[in-house]
């Protein structure tokens, strides 16, 4: 059984429960986005070719379950588009620019590249 690196386990911890499942708190979902990166988990966000990205650590990414996986993107969804919206399309990328995952915040689908 593969274990789970600390910066997983913390990930997982702190990204876990889905925003979106519960109502868009924006302090909250800010809290949990920077105590992210301040673990390096998550490394930026910003608009790469007109949608909506944010990178994270591969290494962690690869660990974590699809749960922990979406709750991240639908904290993101919360940042970003704020409550009562949504983000219809975001990209996960690691450090190069690779895509990872895909948002589909119409449908509230995760593709996992």
């Amino acid at each position: 059984m593969k274990r789970l690196t600390a910066a997983a386990a913390l990930a997982a911890l702190m990204l876990a429960v889905s925003t979106t499942a519960m109502a868009c708190d924006q302090d909250d979902a800010l809290t949990k986005w920077e105590q992210a990166e301040e673990h390096e988990i998550i490394l930026g966000a910003g608009n790469i070719n007109g949608t909506m990205s944010f990178a994270v650590d591969e290494g962690v990414w690869d660990q974590l379950d699809f749960g922990t996986r979406l709750g991240m993107v639908e904290t993101f969804q919360c940042l970003v588009a704020g409550p009562g919206n949504v983000l219809r399309t975001a990209n996960v990328i690691n450090r190069g620019g690779r895509v990872l995952a895909v948002w589909d915040g119409i449908s509230k689908q995760l593709d996992i590249k």
